[in-house]
């Protein structure tokens, strides 16, 4: 009977790779799990952007993400790079005492 072979995957390097190709500051979050490629941007402003801007940021960050995904050498982590991608903008402030959290949530379907 043949072996079965059982690999681990982990994606903290890629992350971290993730994470510096964007090279956004504050450093964006990025998950690799469950299906899915979660990118948190944290107060960058975004809620200030208009609709297209957040749009285009989105694309942009998501195909740079599959492109790190994509030039892996472990074929289980290049496979991920063709789902969806979860782009997320989430900004704080101080609003006439209050706590306000606003979050913008899209997510980019696999092309």
């Amino acid at each position: 009977m043949p072996r079965l072979r059982v690999g681990i995957v982990r994606y903290g390097p890629i992350q971290k790779e993730i994470s510096r190709v964007i090279g956004t500051r504050p450093p964006v979050i990025c998950r690799v799990a469950r299906g899915r490629i979660t990118l948190i941007f944290k107060q960058v402003g975004a809620t200030t952007w208009s609709d297209s801007e957040k749009f285009n940021q989105a694309f942009r960050a998501a195909e740079l993400a599959r492109a790190v995904l994509d030039a892996d050498t472990r074929r289980l982590v290049r496979r991920k790079s063709k789902r969806a991608v979860v782009v997320i903008y989430e900004d704080r402030m101080m609003t006439h005492g209050c706590d306000v959290t606003a979050r913008w949530q899209c997510i980019v379907p696999s092309t």
